[in-house]
């Protein structure tokens, strides 16, 4: 979908040029740029955007290089950090969108497309969504929309870097609390149970059931819908096991 590689601005500074050949996704990515950056204006250590723009048939972005690195294992400190720079996404995103409405017709659509999942899954999921219509959400409040426990650096212990805004916009902040619940809980090896416990608990904190377990099954289908288009083998073996980690949403 997209590339990204360092490159060398004025001075030598290191810089980082992500590209894609969509060019539909050159508002989308100028959107996730402003959202970040209203957040380090606050200094929220979020990327820090230079420009955006489209050079012939390519969509493209240059960020200046974060300090710190990606740690290998998720622990109770960069939960309780992370956590933490979740909430201050609550804040006024400058504009509101029907995040609410969109994410809830791109799930319907997931489940069209997916058709019949293992053990009735689709069935669930379909309730998750029917049984919570009546929803109020936040339609301007910042959302990251990629908020997982691997897209973060840190420094000498400390969360120096929040990553990959790209799809960020207004709508529900909370979506980044359940996001990165369910890439804590689908990838266990890398998150500490400790954390993995701290995370389950701040969305228990902040939503109340009906609210997880809608935004828990928008994000469960946005995955098994890009599985779908990327690798339909994985879809019935990434569905048994959501069901079997994620259920505690649902029930």
């Amino acid at each position: 979908m997209f590339g990204a590689v360092l490159v060398e601005g004025r001075g030598d500074e290191p810089l980082v040029l992500k590209a894609s050949l969509d060019l539909a996704l050159a508002e989308e990515w100028a959107v996730g740029a402003a959202m970040a950056a209203r957040l380090r204006a606050r200094g929220y250590p979020a990327s820090d955007y230079l420009e955006t723009g489209t050079t012939g048939d390519v969509t493209w972005s240059l960020q200046v290089v974060l300090p710190g690195r990606v740690p290998r294992t998720f622990n109770v400190g960069h939960a309780e950090q992370l956590i933490a720079l979740a909430c201050r996404h609550d804040m006024d995103a400058g504009e509101s969108w029907r995040w609410d409405e969109l994410a809830r017709e791109a799930s319907l659509r997931a489940l069209a497309e997916l058709e019949s999942l293992p053990d009735r899954f689709d069935e669930t999921l379909r309730g998750a969504l029917g049984d919570t219509e009546d929803l109020s959400l936040a339609r301007s409040t910042i959302v990251h929309g990629d908020f997982h426990h691997r897209n973060f650096l840190v420094n000498e212990g400390r969360v120096s870097g929040v990553f990959d805004w790209d799809i960020a916009c207004p709508g529900e902040w909370r979506f980044d609390l359940v996001n990165l619940a369910f890439g804590c809980q689908m990838y266990p090896k890398t998150c500490e149970p400790d954390a993995l416990a701290i995370v389950i608990a701040a969305v228990r904190e902040h939503c109340d059931a009906p609210t997880a377990a809608f935004l828990m099954a928008c994000q469960t289908l946005r995955s098994l819908s890009q599985l779908r288009r990327g690798h339909p083998d994985r879809v019935e073996p990434a569905s048994q096991r959501m069901q079997a980690t994620l259920g505690q949403w649902w029930t």
